[in-house]
């Protein structure tokens, strides 16, 4: 995330949409000319929304819009399937791996908000502010996240999620999971990924060997690093997400509109919503039935 502070309003775009045509239209594919586009964005996903945000802007005419902004987008809390997810996602990916045993320490410290939101409340809310929180003269961002009222750490949630994975039987052949560390320093994360996941994965593929088997555990390491890498610029920083234009659009609903379509982050019970995530994983994700 570029900004630290993430407010309701639209940011200036960091490109043009011809200098982005031109880089795309350049042959040169090299890391350094990547990151010098990029500028002080961190990845191109980041960078994309920005643009996209503001060519709506640009070409909303006197049209009726809002703009919804998540944060980390979870699976389902409970509609229309509890747990309901249909791919590897951030935060789900992470705190998998470590529940497998595959993911021992990670970028952040334990204090680093992670700001997810359950789907079925970023669904419930884009239908609330297309209904209720649009007008005519101006575009009206919405940030929907957790942040801001209800802010759980990175290493709390994955220690909920480990604790809930525990209390089930592992899969087979499935190393040891153990609460996962965190390290703001990429020379402490790189030191204790080699001595506590790469070490004991090659041990354990050695072991495969000698009982004729194919190896997997250092392959699966790679991934689950990758993974893990990805989630560096999230997972770090002190992330917080303002929604106070979201929160009144909220609490302005009816009784009868807040239960029919519950989106108030603050709400979560986050014990719970862990418990639901992990057995969403292991039913949409696994195909296992816990």
């Amino acid at each position: 995330m570029h900004h630290m502070i993430v407010d309701e309003k639209l940011y200036p775009p960091p490109r043009t949409e011809q200098e982005v045509w031109d880089f795309m239209k350049n042959s040169d594919r090299s890391a350094g000319r990547f990151r010098k586009f990029l500028g002080e964005y961190q990845n191109p996903y980041t960078m994309s929304k920005c643009l996209c945000e503001n060519l709506v802007s640009q070409e909303k005419g006197d049209a009726k819009t809002v703009i919804v902004r998540p944060s980390i987008v979870g699976p389902c809390l409970s509609s229309p399937l509890p747990g309901w997810l249909d791919t590897w996602i951030a935060n789900t990916a992470l705190f998998s791996d470590i529940s497998r045993g595959m993911t021992r320490v990670f970028y952040g410290d334990n204090s680093a908000v992670c700001d997810m939101i359950p789907v079925d409340y970023v669904s419930n809310f884009i239908i609330i502010a297309a209904a209720k929180g649009a007008s005519n003269k101006e575009l009206n961002v919405y940030n929907i996240c957790s942040s801001s009222v209800n802010p759980i750490s990175w290493k709390a949630a994955a220690d909920l999620y480990l604790e809930e994975s525990l209390k089930h039987p592992r899969f087979p052949g499935q190393l040891k999971p153990t609460k996962a560390l965190t390290f703001r320093s990429p020379f402490l994360v790189d030191s204790l990924t080699f001595a506590l996941q790469t070490v004991p994965a090659a041990v354990a593929d050695l072991y495969l060997k000698i009982k004729g088997e194919k190896p997997r555990h250092l392959h699966e390491q790679k991934r689950a690093v990758l993974l893990r890498d990805i989630l560096r610029q999230f997972s770090s920083p002190a992330l917080f997400i303002r929604s106070d234009r979201s929160r009144r659009l909220i609490s302005g609903l009816s009784e009868e509109d807040q239960l029919r379509y519950p989106c108030d982050a603050g709400a979560i019970d986050w014990r719970e919503y862990l418990r639901i995530l992990y057995s969403g994983v292991q039913k949409y994700m696994f195909k296992r039935n816990i």
